[in-house]
């Protein structure tokens, strides 16, 4: 579950910040996908917006998810056999993204990674 933090600000996570973690998402989920057929067309319309995610699933007074079991968002890619599972473990000035890709055809394609204003890390792979 995402981590509270007690700015004053009603702003989960700050613009900038937001846009950053955003444009890193987008990058690694076209690094993993960019080379499926559909992909080009896809990311048009299909790519997550973390603000909406954001809006809808966590509570800007409580600094909380609305609900503990829809704090994350699935995006599937068409072609891939799977998609993005995403959340943020922690709002507030210094956001972190989590990210679980894979593909159900291809045994240990699971990748989880750890993305900040800072860059984007691999934390594991090998899994599904």
């Amino acid at each position: 579950m995402g981590l509270p933090f007690g700015g004053d600000d009603a702003t989960l996570v700050p613009p900038e910040a937001l846009q950053q973690i955003q444009k890193l998402f987008h990058e690694l989920i076209e690094h993993r996908c960019g080379e499926l057929p559909a992909f080009p067309e896809w990311r048009q319309t299909g790519m997550p917006d973390l603000k909406a995610h954001l809006d809808e699933h966590w509570d800007p007074v409580t600094r909380k998810p609305k609900l503990e079991q829809a704090e994350h968002q699935y995006v599937p890619v068409p072609g891939m056999y799977g998609g993005f599972r995403f959340e943020f473990q922690q709002v507030g000035p210094d956001p972190v993204l989590v990210s679980e890709s894979w593909c159900r055809v291809a045994g240990g394609s699971g990748q989880r990674h750890r993305i900040t204003i800072q860059g984007t890390e691999l934390v594991e792979e090998g899994f599904v």
